[in-house]
């Protein structure tokens, strides 16, 4: 996905354009390979974001680690829902998963601290 078109999915995704980010939903789905990793959890942010469709974006998260394993921000979707679900042990599960993946990653680090809160 090149650079401009992530930015403009942060645009719409902070933007209450939402019809448009339903559009460049179907488009990137459409251009990029369908069982592309980083379009599905950028999909499942759009929908967590525009929607609140907590269901959709949680296919779309388990359909990118199906493909990659290792995507740690499919992780980080996941515990997130599960922390809006206030399921602190799954959370807490999922988190443990991503790290696994990517030791690293500093959105999973901050939101295991939320999470020991």
């Amino acid at each position: 996905q090149p650079p401009c078109e992530r930015i403009r999915v942060a645009q719409l995704v902070q933007a209450p354009q939402r019809d448009e980010a339903r559009v460049l939903h179907r488009v990137l789905g459409r251009r990029t390979a369908p069982e592309d990793p980083d379009a599905l959890v950028w999909m499942a942010e759009v929908r967590l974001a525009q929607a609140f469709d907590f269901v959709e974006a949680e296919r779309l998260a388990a359909a990118a680690l199906a493909v990659n394993p290792r995507q740690a921000r499919a992780y980080f979707v996941l515990a997130g829902v599960a922390l809006r679900d206030v399921d602190l042990d799954l959370a807490a599960q999922r988190i443990a998963s991503g790290l696994v993946a990517r030791p690293g990653d500093l959105d999973l680090l901050s939101l295991r601290a939320a999470v020991s809160f």
